[in-house]
C-alpha cells in the first residue's frame, strides 16, 4: 500500500509517530481562572532510576519561572490543600525515560486533590515526549519543562 491511499488520519498518525519529539495538549485555560495560587511538586525518573537530586533543581526551575511570571506560589507539601474552594491549583512536573533511556515523556499538569465528589481531578495539561541520547534525561527534561511551564504561564496570564 502507498501513502496516497492511506486515509488521512492515518497518514497524520505516521507523520507524528516518526518525529523525534512531538506533544499532547487538554490545555484548557477557562479552567484556571478561578485560582489564585499554585503550588508545585514534580517527579523524575530516568531508566527507572529516581533522582531527587535533579528532581530538586526542577521543581526550583519551577519556582523560578512562576516567580518571573508573577503568579503567587503557595508552601508545600501542596497535595492535600488542591482543592477549589481554596483557589489553590496543584502544578505537577514529570519526566520519565523508559528502561533503555531512549525515550522520553514530559508531562505538566494542573490538578486537584478534590472537587466535589471528584478525587485527582486534572484541569490542566500538557505533554512532549520524543526520543533522546542515552544518559541525557537531565538536559532534556530541563528543556521539556522550560517549554511546558512556557505554556502554562502564557494560560495563565491569558485569565488573570
Amino acid at each position: 500500500m502507498t501513502n496516497s491511499l492511506l486515509p488521512r488520519p492515518v497518514l497524520v498518525l505516521l507523520t507524528l509517530s516518526t518525529l523525534s519529539g512531538s506533544a499532547l495538549a487538554d490545555r484548557t485555560p477557562a479552567n484556571l481562572k478561578a485560582f489564585k495560587t499554585v503550588c508545585v511538586n514534580a517527579g523524575y525518573h530516568e531508566q527507572d532510576k529516581e533522582n531527587d537530586a535533579i528532581r530538586t533543581k526542577l521543581i526550583q526551575r519551577i519556582y523560578d519561572a512562576l516567580d518571573a511570571a508573577k503568579i503567587a506560589v503557595a508552601d508545600s507539601p501542596c497535595q492535600p490543600k488542591g482543592l477549589s474552594s481554596t483557589g489553590q491549583l496543584n502544578l505537577y512536573f514529570d519526566f520519565t525515560t523508559t528502561t533503555d533511556g531512549k525515550t522520553f515523556d514530559g508531562t505538566l499538569e494542573g490538578w486537584l486533590t478534590k472537587d466535589g465528589t471528584y478525587d485527582s481531578v486534572t484541569l490542566w495539561q500538557d505533554n512532549i515526549f520524543g526520543s533522546l541520547d542515552v544518559g541525557g534525561g537531565a538536559l532534556e527534561a530541563a528543556d521539556v519543562l522550560d517549554e511546558l511551564v512556557g505554556g502554562f504561564v502564557k494560560d495563565w496570564q491569558g485569565v488573570h
